[in-house]
């Protein structure tokens, strides 16, 4: 087992362009997204140092290029072991693990999560050996976990991020975490509403960034749905909390006659930032899920980015990417940016 404070580094299969994954009950990209961020969290609880490899958002020539990418993080990270989250496809059932060789270490971890995956119901196909691309050229032991199959019923109806990641986690440190990974697209880095978006909280001390312009807009879940008898009016003054890059979902609150509500809005033109443009970062940086998270994005030197909020040495910005201005927000250090 890796003792506490040993690197482990990881990453979600495919999530980049051209290197996407499986269609089947389940989509793909969208599982390892979540097992894979489940997984970081219930480590970092643990006292473990992650390492995110994954490139987000990235697009490549190839798929090699996307592939490439994770095993150059990975050799730089110094971790101790790399985990490679995927999902089947192809008419079978349960959990299968792959390495680059048997008799390492790779092989033991490699077991033990299939082993682990077993106890929650998945069947255990075992460990197979190929030629896997970053299994092969990672420098440290290194397990491709194939969690269930997306076209088995019976899978994808006992699939559970949290239960998922646990299993892994104990597999590898012989422990388990309470800390559990909300999929929902909240991001952890924002205040968690009290209840479903639209409820009342304890908000009306909040500090506007931004106002609704052109028309009324509607509230929507965190999946994009429409919530019926809500809206945010024109001209009311909201605080942007979070821009989900995936789902172009603001998560504001809002002020009603009752009290100040917490909402999804769709992102667009109709949120007219207060202080648009207000730092210019002053290198290439990574930009973070939150002070504690994994790398979800970069900007770089000279970029025009806006401030949504500020919390000791971070800043939480929104910034321009290919879906156009204020479409995806995160966190960076605030020593490399000018106010």
């Amino acid at each position: 087992m890796l003792s506490k404070g040993s690197i482990i580094s990881g990453d979600a299969g495919h999530n980049a362009y051209p290197d996407t994954g499986a269609i089947g009950i389940r989509i793909e990209d969208n599982c390892t997204k979540d097992v894979w961020k489940a997984i970081m969290l219930k480590l970092s609880d643990l006292g473990y140092v992650v390492k995110d490899c994954t490139p987000w958002d990235q697009k490549f020539t190839s798929v090699n290029g996307s592939l490439g990418f994770r095993v150059k993080e990975a050799n730089s990270s110094g971790s101790a072991l790399h985990l490679c989250i995927h999902f089947n496809i192809g008419g079978g059932a349960g959990v299968e693990a792959w390495i680059s060789g048997r008799g390492g270490q790779a092989e033991a971890y490699a077991n033990e999560i299939c082993s682990e995956m077993n106890k929650i119901g998945y069947y255990n196909r075992g460990v197979k050996v190929g030629n896997l691309f970053i299994p092969k050229y990672t420098s440290m032991p290194c397990v491709l976990v194939e969690c269930a199959f997306l076209d088995s019923k019976e899978d994808m109806n006992r699939y559970n991020v949290n239960s998922i990641a646990n299993a892994i986690v104990k597999a590898v440190t012989g422990s388990t975490s309470n800390a559990n990974y909300d999929p929902s697209g909240s991001n952890p880095s924002t205040p968690t509403p009290p209840s479903t978006p639209g409820d009342s909280g304890n908000t009306s001390n909040y500090t506007p960034n931004a106002k609704v312009r052109y028309d009324w807009l509607y509230v929507r879940d965190a999946k994009g749905e429409i919530i019926p008898n809500r809206r945010v009016d024109i001209g009311d003054k909201i605080k942007v909390l979070d821009v989900s890059y995936s789902r172009q979902l603001a998560y504001i609150i809002y002020p009603t006659p009752t009290g100040s509500r917490y909402a999804y809005v769709s992102v667009g033109s109709w949120i007219q930032y207060l202080n648009p443009y207000n730092a210019t970062i002053l290198q290439d940086l990574d930009v973070y899920s939150n002070a504690n998270g994994s790398v979800i994005g970069r900007v770089f030197k000279n970029e025009k980015v806006t401030i949504l909020e500020e919390q000791n040495s971070w800043l939480n910005i929104v910034y321009t990417t290919d879906k156009g201005e204020f479409t995806k927000s995160g966190w960076v250090k605030k020593e490399s940016v000018k106010i």
